[in-house]
């Protein structure tokens, strides 16, 4: 129990920085022919772009000059984009649509998806900064779309959350008629979570780990650790309610609960950690952050006994 105590200390407090580690994307194959086609293209074929962004520019209703007020925002947005040689390569010539209120801004970038998304948040906000003067200024593209679904997914996450923990508390109440035994259950959720959250701070710092890895570990976190501790509190109650004493109990709920948690465990361990055979960044994350957590759950469960 104390070498948990000194465990969790240490990994909680590195769970809450695990998100500045992580990456966006994760769905390009390092060294695949899908990887290596942009890079061919780009030395072949200079017109060609490894990613881009798009600014979209509509004038508003009203506007004297449309033409001069997509014109003077196209300026804008080149001199934002030139800021920022790391990522752009070139700013395309404005494209105005047939009715004159509406252009459209190629921003050509010499790095892929996923290099662009780990420092794409200053270069959109400040292109989308450049909206104004008679003008709105939309940025979309690759990275801009990724990163407002980054967005969301946080947001999501949080809200799953606050529905999913009172509603499993709900059913352990039913199932177990204590709020004590039903408690633990989700402090053991609770703490596996976060020990896998901190681990995970460590893995990032040596392999690119995705956004979305946040996601799986509650997603299978919670589910393995109410299950197992489940198990073994219940039939712990069952071996007392049997008439053992408390050291009689522990040893039968051992033998019986125990092992077949720890061999369950196992069993789930090997089949998560088969989403790595798929050689995606995205599912190598996924079986890190999976069986992770569920050796956590695992290891949580059995100090009960």
């Amino acid at each position: 129990m104390l070498v948990w105590v000194v465990v969790f200390a240490v990994l909680g407090a590195m769970a809450p920085k695990l998100g500045d580690e992580l990456t966006s994307g994760g769905f390009e194959i390092r060294g695949s022919d899908s990887q290596r086609v942009p890079q061919i293209t780009r030395t072949e074929f200079s017109a060609e772009y490894a990613s881009g962004l798009s600014a979209v520019i509509e004038t508003h209703a009203g506007t004297a000059d449309p033409a001069e007020a997509i014109r003077a925002a196209t300026e804008r947005v080149r001199r934002v984009a030139l800021r920022y040689p790391e990522l752009v390569r070139a700013v395309d010539p404005v494209r105005i649509a047939p009715n004159g209120k509406v252009g459209v801004v190629l921003i050509g970038l010499h790095r892929t998806l996923d290099e662009v998304l780990r420092k794409a948040d200053p270069i959109l906000n400040d292109l989308a900064a450049t909206t104004g003067q008679g003008t709105d200024i939309r940025i979309t593209g690759g990275a801009a779309v990724f990163r407002d679904f980054d967005a969301v997914n946080e947001r999501d996450l949080r809200r799953s959350e606050l529905i999913q923990v009172p509603l499993v508390l709900a059913i352990l109440l039913i199932v177990v008629g204590s709020v004590l035994a039903a408690g633990l259950p989700l402090l053991a959720s609770a703490v596996a979570m976060i020990t896998t959250l901190g681990a995970l701070w460590f893995a990032a710092r040596s392999i690119d780990l995705t956004i979305y890895v946040k996601n799986i570990v509650p997603l299978i976190g919670i589910g393995v650790s109410v299950d197992y501790s489940l198990f073994i509190v219940t039939r712990f109650r069952e071996e007392l309610a049997d008439g053992h004493e408390v050291a009689e109990a522990v040893v039968r709920t051992s033998a019986t609960a125990g092992r077949a948690v720890f061999f369950s465990g196992l069993t789930v361990i090997v089949a998560l950690a088969g989403m790595a055979a798929v050689r995606v960044p995205i599912f190598t994350a996924f079986a890190v952050g999976a069986t992770t957590v569920v050796a956590a759950a695992m290891a949580l469960s059995l100090i009960h006994i």
